[in-house]
């Protein structure tokens, strides 16, 4: 019962557990503002360009798909290990 209420649950008895999420909650946090950051350029230059008619929709279809492929490789980098 206590489980389920608790916002963190140790699974092991290593109260240093705790800086280790810590630590992972904080590049998350930069992740993702990393990929607001990205999507807001992306949208910043994309939408007049499209507007102007020098977009055409396979272009702004690639466009979209390397967007969404850099915000996936910007987060993998959570993955990697120092």
């Amino acid at each position: 019962m206590a489980a389920e209420a608790a916002h963190l649950t140790l699974m092991r008895g290593d109260p240093a557990q705790l800086m280790d999420v810590f630590s992972l909650s904080r590049r998350v946090n930069r992740k993702v503002t990393q990929n607001l950051w990205c999507a807001w350029i992306y949208n910043l230059i994309g939408i007049p360009v499209a507007m102007s008619g020098l977009l055409t929709p396979l272009i702004a279809a690639t466009a979209m798909l390397l967007s969404s492929l850099t915000v996936i490789g910007n987060t993998l980098l959570l993955v990697r290990r120092d």
